[in-house]
């Protein structure tokens, strides 16, 4: 799941300080290794569930002509073994969606994709691989 933040540094103390959550070890991270990323976060684990917080970054609509851009809508995500087929299995249901593997500042993430549920909410599905 991602939260955005208009401000990363308060969203971190409210996350950690207030409800007492722990960061993340990176080597827990399902992000395959890269350069740094231009999109700024934390994160966190809940159980089996990862959590991020992430800070806002409006250019991610330009890349996707304005539709999509997960730094600004709240998000839940799934993790598939091949986003090939899942394309292939949505492109079968004709459910469009965003291909975001090559989306600007966001070099760390694996191959991912959004779409929209049938109430409007943005859905990651995306290939990772546990570092």
């Amino acid at each position: 799941m991602a939260v955005p933040t208009t401000d990363l540094e308060r969203s971190k103390r409210f996350y950690e300080e207030v409800l007492g959550m722990e960061i993340m070890p990176a080597e827990h991270r399902r992000l395959r290794p890269g350069p740094p990323s231009r999109i700024r976060y934390e994160w966190y684990e809940l159980g089996n569930v990862e959590f991020h917080v992430m800070q806002q970054n409006p250019e991610l609509l330009d890349f996707t002509s304005g539709r999509v851009n997960p730094t600004v809508e709240t998000h839940i995500a799934f993790q598939v073994a091949d986003i090939e087929i899942a394309k292939r299995a949505l492109d079968a249901l004709t459910i469009p969606y965003i291909d975001m593997t090559q989306a600007p500042g966001n070099p760390n993430m694996a191959k991912q994709m959004f779409i929209r549920d049938p109430d409007g909410n943005l859905v990651e599905i995306a290939e990772r691989t546990a570092s």
